[in-house]
């Protein structure tokens, strides 16, 4: 069992948020009737809150228990290479997005961090490859959490095709300048969840896991993206989910 660290630096509602997750992991990885896919993920929740809320040590803690209750997820390595990562540590971290490559070779933003950490240790020769095979890969990983977890399915439609996208997104919230709860998002790809309540990092850039800002606006506009490639977009939907639609 991971014990809830000192949280007495975090804002109360940070403090009342991490001391609730803490309590659900708790009784979930407590019931021994509960599959070992259940508890890494309750794990693995917890852990993403705390690398949200900046508890680092906290979250390896977590990713490593998940690990061992699910050996074959390579989430877990995963995010203990970013836990190494953000502690500046980039050969541990390379060792890690290795294991994670084991575990599912194909997995884009495992290829592009491992290059990173190669980068980082002044080996370009080893970092090369590894971004040529990402790029060939990438435009197979439609629906990801850009740079940060891949999708749970590729629902992609043949090119050519209209491609959909259901999407509702929580918005992070800060009390101050400290992060309250980390944004959330749910993607329904060409009908298909890709993305279940998953909780972002940090805003998603190329090639680094940022951390959130000290502000954030309340709301932002919608960008539509082309990358390079001759595109059209078509019923756009924007609504605002209200009071009732965050709590269900």
């Amino acid at each position: 069992m991971v014990a809830l660290p000192d949280i007495s630096r975090a804002a109360p509602d940070v403090q009342a948020q991490l001391r609730e997750q803490h309590a659900a992991m708790t009784r979930l990885v407590g019931q021994a009737s509960s599959p070992p896919a259940d508890r890494a993920a309750a794990y693995g929740d917890m852990g993403k809150l705390f690398i949200a809320t900046e508890f680092y040590e906290a979250a390896e803690r977590c990713f490593a228990s998940a690990r061992q209750l699910a050996p074959s997820d390579m989430r877990w390595p995963y995010y203990l290479a970013q836990v190494a990562r953000l502690a500046n540590d980039p050969a541990k971290a390379a060792g890690l997005f290795e294991q994670a490559l084991a575990l599912q070779p194909d997995h884009v933003p495992s290829l592009v961090w491992l290059a990173e950490m190669h980068l980082a240790q002044n080996r370009p020769a080893d970092a090369k490859p590894l971004l040529v095979k990402a790029q060939s890969l990438a435009p197979r990983e439609a629906a990801a959490l850009y740079g940060q977890l891949p999708p749970l399915a590729n629902a992609t439609l043949p090119q050519g095709e209209w491609q959909s996208y259901d999407i509702a997104f929580e918005p992070p919230v800060y009390e101050g300048e400290k992060i309250v709860k980390p944004a959330k998002v749910t993607v329904l790809h060409n009908g298909v969840v890709t993305q279940h309540g998953e909780l972002f990092l940090g805003p998603t850039q190329y090639r680094k896991l940022a951390a959130y800002p000290a502000k954030h606006p309340e709301t932002g506009p919608v960008e539509l993206q082309y990358h390079g490639d001759p595109v059209e977009f078509r019923n756009i939907w924007v609504r605002p989910l209200g009071r009732r639609d965050a709590e269900s």
